[in-house]
């Protein structure tokens, strides 16, 4: 029996980021079935997939990564959706892990990260 395939939508204001995530997810149980590099495109991908789980970078052109989390929260809410969203900063700072927490994030991961360190913390949040 094949294993569940768990969709996921990047969003990164850099296209190298999110042509590595789409590399260091593939062959593994998440699929990559959107990216986004803003907000808009972003929330218009969210709501035609409605993935299994979102990371989002925290620095976004126009709003903020935490505003777009807010946004999809709402999203989820709504339509009583189990979508997980991770949060992906370079920046490592107390003000940003207490943001995203207080917003719904699920996970916090630092840029650069480790291909394991990526998958672990997707893997806590489908389990």
């Amino acid at each position: 029996m094949a294993k569940k395939k768990y969709s996921v939508l990047t969003i990164d204001d850099s296209e190298f980021m999110l042509l590595m995530l789409q590399d260091i997810l593939k062959n593994t149980e998440f699929e990559v079935v959107a990216t986004a590099t803003h907000a808009e495109e972003a929330l218009t991908k969210f709501n035609q997939y409605h993935p299994d789980l979102v990371t989002i970078d925290v620095n976004l052109p126009h709003i903020s990564g935490f505003e777009l989390l807010k946004e999809i929260k709402v999203i989820i809410k709504e339509e009583n959706l189990h979508t997980k969203c991770l949060m992906v900063s370079a920046a490592n700072k107390k003000a940003n892990l207490e943001e995203a927490d207080k917003d719904g994030s699920t996970a916090f991961i630092v840029k650069p990260f480790k291909p394991e360190t990526l998958l672990n913390q997707l893997r806590k949040n489908v389990s």
